[in-house]
């Protein structure tokens, strides 16, 4: 382009303007880099149309292929038969799976479960991590799988092992590209490696090493995401680097380079998320400690003023209308049943939005996914992300750990979960920008034209699960809990059963129930989930004794036959 051009017109000086299609247009070419990939990859969702699948990822993508060699899972909940279903049938007895997961009591029923399923499977090894706290739980969704064209692949997720999650929920994935053996015996390659690292050794016991002596092989110099994870412990504040929780949030934003605001930018932090947990009946967790981790940055000081935080919670109208309609929020949980837990509502409600997921075509698919972000909006410059962080963690202590009192200064994690943080100084431009898309990873043109105008190097797609701007609660709205039961229908016709006095019910006892208030739903239900129900003697016999009380007009022949 000439120096002399005008650029309000693309005309130099005394001449026509030309009509608008000959007129100067951007060049792809004028950037550095446009990414066609999103770094998060949102999973399929079965019963949504193409059009809103389009760069999504399966279950069978990431285990399908017959080059694996083994895989090691970390989860939260197991369904053995299912994840067996996803592997190469030819090559599927050749792979060792090993299921890291945190029923270490001997006397739990789903340690029970998880074991009379493993034991139909001679290549599947169960390794349990210990908890050392009662409220802990085992909530890492990640797999590492080996494959025998001496490569491996890192996949942090946030769906549990099991159908319902890989079906009509919404999740997602961060996959690391096929990475290389080392050349020779060569140190750790990159920061990621020496944080997944450390996280395998905070399982104790030697537990993970043949896990960590074969990761110790591969070249990790192409990842330049960050790793964020929780380990239970108590831990000190004072060291000068801080390994977990939110303060590895505090720590990794505080040293993040940051994108320089403009007059007219606004920030805000948004934390969405399918669990809430006790925070406490004042607000002194959630605004003073994680909500100022979070304002983090690497110029900001004590004094600074932070982004507003905004979190996105379902209300029952959002589960309701679900593609699962009222069994989908049997995965989203708030306890709602104690006075403390109502003061908790109140403080938390200015900053409550519903799942409103339209444009990012998931607004039918019942939030399970867990995501962080720092959102930087600006008239001139649209939507730009300074940070996002995918993860199993949801809003609880347990998950993001809270400060100890006491002469040494620290924080208490109960539970284990791992995240990736994205942030524009990963990428190799200085002058890298991460753009919001929806439906797609594709960044629309009239985005693209607008950042290389303004000398953006490098774009990055980011793929949203939930629409910006956010849909605040209405004055009536509440947040959804699932421990009442509810006899207004779903949009199937189906009634929701409630959690009741006995607690949090399985899969089986709700389709049980289920299928006993509604008849017409009966066939359809039974055809699709009996096969996965019952696939051990005790869940037999746990459905067919609930079953019978709420089909007291029939034998249940239909269970009877299947049991067998």
């Amino acid at each position: 382009m000439s120096d002399t051009t005008d650029d309000t017109d693309g005309t130099t000086d005394g001449e026509t303007p030309p009509p608008p299609s000959k007129r100067h247009k951007y060049s792809v070419s004028d950037a550095q880099k446009v990414h066609i990939s999103s770094p998060f990859k949102l999973l399929s969702t079965r019963d949504l149309p193409p059009s809103e699948n389009v760069d999504t990822i399966t279950l069978f993508d990431i285990l399908s292929g017959p080059l694996i060699s083994c895989t090691w899972q970390f989860n939260f909940l197991f369904d053995i038969p299912f994840i067996y279903s996803h592997f190469d049938p030819d090559t599927a007895d050749a792979c060792c799976i090993k299921i890291v997961h945190g029923f270490w009591k001997t006397e739990d029923p789903t340690r029970h479960t998880l074991y009379e399923e493993a034991e139909r499977y001679k290549n599947v090894e169960l390794i349990a991590a210990y908890l050392p706290d009662p409220f802990g739980t085992h909530h890492t969704k990640m797999m590492v799988v080996f494959r025998r064209d001496d490569t491996v692949q890192v996949v942090v997720h946030t769906a549990n092992m099991i159908e319902k999650d890989w079906g009509n929920m919404t999740n997602a994935a961060w996959l690391s590209p096929p990475l290389p053996f080392k050349i020779a015996a060569s140190p750790a390659t990159s920061e990621f490696e020496v944080d997944i690292m450390a996280y395998f050794a905070a399982y104790g016991r030697d537990r993970l090493k043949a896990l960590m002596e074969e990761v110790k092989k591969y070249d990790f110099s192409s990842v330049k995401v960050t790793f964020v994870a929780s380990v239970p412990g108590k831990f000190t504040t004072t060291s000068t680097k801080r390994m977990w929780g939110i303060e590895r949030m505090r720590d990794v934003l505080s040293q993040a380079p940051s994108t320089p605001d403009t007059p007219s930018s606004k920030d805000t932090i948004i934390g969405q998320f399918s669990s809430i947990g006790s925070l406490g009946p004042k607000d002194t967790w959630l605004g003073p400690y994680f909500h100022s981790a979070l304002s983090t940055t690497s110029s900001s000081t004590p004094s600074s003023r932070k982004p507003p935080l905004k979190l996105i919670f379902p209300t029952p109208s959002s589960i309701k209308n679900s593609l699962e309609g009222w069994f989908s929020g049997g995965s989203i949980h708030l306890r709602l049943s104690t006075p403390q837990m109502q003061s908790q509502l109140e403080y938390m409600r200015p900053m409550l939005c519903d799942w409103h997921a339209v444009e990012a075509g998931r607004e039918r698919a019942a939030p399970h996914i867990k995501t962080y972000m720092r959102l930087s909006e600006d008239e001139k410059s649209g939507v730009r992300v300074k940070w996002a962080l995918l993860t199993s963690a949801n809003l609880s202590k347990p998950a993001w750990g809270t400060p100890v009192a006491g002469r040494d200064p620290g924080f208490k994690i109960q539970s284990y979960e791992a995240g990736i943080l994205i942030h524009p100084a990963q990428y190799t431009s200085s002058n890298t920008v991460i753009v919001p898309t929806y439906k797609s990873d594709t960044v629309p043109e009239e985005v693209k034209e607008r950042l290389v105008m303004e000398g953006v190097k490098e774009i990055v797609p980011l793929r949203m699960p939930w629409d910006w701007p956010l849909k605040k609660y209405e004055k009536a709205d509440e947040p959804w809990t699932p421990g009442p039961a509810r006899m207004e229908v779903d949009w199937r016709g189906m009634p929701w059963p409630g959690y009741g006095s006995k607690g949090q019910q399985d899969d089986v006892t709700f389709h049980a129930q289920a299928l006993g208030a509604c008849l017409e739903y009966r066939l359809n239900t039974l055809q699709r989930f009996l096969p996965r129900l019952l696939q051990t003697p005790s869940s037999k016999t746990q459905f067919l004794c609930i079953a019978r009380d709420y089909f007291p007009e029939t034998r249940f022949p239909l269970c009877g036959d299947m049991a067998t």
